[in-house]
């Protein structure tokens, strides 16, 4: 299974057709044993403004894993200060504060993914979150079944 997930960058219509043009060129280039496509086992998402913004759907999470106070967003996929809100509390936060390399956002930011529910990001960001997991959705099935 191939994966490709991006963050639009505040330029939503160019990253999508970005996203569709990468996708067709995975699945034209995928191919199995027998050199046939395999066109049903890729999957792509785009996050609306930024991955920040998946991130903090789930403030509850968010706030007790950095140990700030965050208020809840609302319409978080039209909201353009995501990025900053993430990187003030990363900056507040004494996570990792012992690490004092350019990496420690980053390395938060992993472990915050991997803490964070996924279900309120797929009601917090129907418009990139839920509609990659409804391709993923189909890809994994496709796998499950060729493994069963």
């Amino acid at each position: 299974m191939i994966l490709i997930v991006v963050d639009a960058d505040d330029n939503l219509s160019q990253r999508q057709r970005d996203l569709e043009r990468a996708l067709n060129k995975i699945r034209d280039n995928h191919l199995d044993v027998n050199e046939q496509p395999i066109n049903d086992r890729s999957a792509g998402g785009l996050a609306i403004r930024n991955f920040e913004t998946w991130l903090l759907a789930d403030t509850q999470t968010v706030s007790k894993f950095l140990g700030v106070e965050l208020e809840q967003l609302e319409n978080l996929e039209a909201s353009d200060g995501t990025k900053d809100i993430l990187e003030k509390a990363i900056t507040e936060s004494t996570d990792l504060s012992e690490e004092s390399s350019n990496q420690r956002p980053l390395q938060i930011r992993w472990d915050l993914a991997s803490q964070i529910d996924l279900g309120i990001i797929k009601t917090c960001c129907p418009n990139g979150y839920a509609a990659f997991t409804k391709y993923l959705i189909v890809a994994a099935k496709v796998v499950a079944e060729l493994n069963s």
